[in-house]
């Protein structure tokens, strides 16, 4: 008998599949882009090149990546060390605003 849990397994609908395939797409489609500066204007070209990558996705990509970008912003927000130094402060903001400016294109 075929149970639900495992063709949740099987077909990668688990959470956490489909994290790992959003990461898979980002990384993939990050190999392609210019370096993340953190700073909106100065990251332009990547996302308009990243926009344009995204567009040639198919819905299931598109579906992880955004669900993985959002787990990521949850987890910058949220999970955070009452102790962190300024310079970890400044690299979690930098990619707090690199994941939310790429993932606002991705609902845009």
């Amino acid at each position: 008998m075929i149970t639900a849990k495992f063709l949740k397994r099987a077909f990668g609908f688990d959470k956490e599949t489909r994290l790992r395939k959003g990461l898979d797409v980002w990384h993939r489609l990050d190999a392609d882009l210019p370096e993340a500066k953190g700073v909106a204007e100065n990251d332009q070209e990547r996302l308009d090149k990243f926009a344009a990558a995204a567009a040639r996705l198919s819905y299931q990509e598109c579906y992880w990546l955004k669900e993985w970008l959002q787990d990521e912003v949850y987890m910058l927000k949220q999970n955070f060390c009452e102790h962190s130094t300024a310079s970890g402060e400044a690299f979690e903001r930098k990619w707090l605003q690199i994941y939310e400016s790429h993932l606002s294109l991705l609902q845009g």
